[in-house]
């Protein structure tokens, strides 16, 4: 698959698998019964887990790129997307895989 492709759930597995995470992170939230609640780990719709990606990896974010509303680059990785976080993780993954994902990437 291109990783010009990934969006959504699909697009946060692989951004979580370059991360060496599991896709989800546990919270504790403190209701009545103190309880502990898993919920998913959504870096490209999320700002609070994707935003420290684009700044720690140093992504370079360009409005209305290429044909597409955002172009994100790093490392010479070029990828584009409806979305700037969409562009900046896409970018992220190709830095980790290279622009096509295979099925070995995940043991690399």
């Amino acid at each position: 698959m291109k990783v010009s492709e990934l969006q959504g759930a699909l697009l946060d597995y692989w951004v979580a698998e370059a991360e060496g995470i599991n896709g989800y992170i546990t919270i504790d939230r403190f209701f009545r019964n103190h309880s502990t609640h898993a919920i998913p780990y959504s870096p490209s719709t999320d700002w609070s887990r994707g935003g420290p990606i684009i700044e720690r990896e140093e992504i370079q974010l360009v409005p209305r790129a290429n044909g597409e509303q955002w172009s994100a680059g790093i490392n010479h990785h070029i990828q584009g997307g409806t979305t700037s976080l969409q562009a900046a993780l896409r970018c992220f993954v190709a830095s980790k895989y290279g622009n096509e994902l295979t099925d070995d990437a995940r043991k690399e």
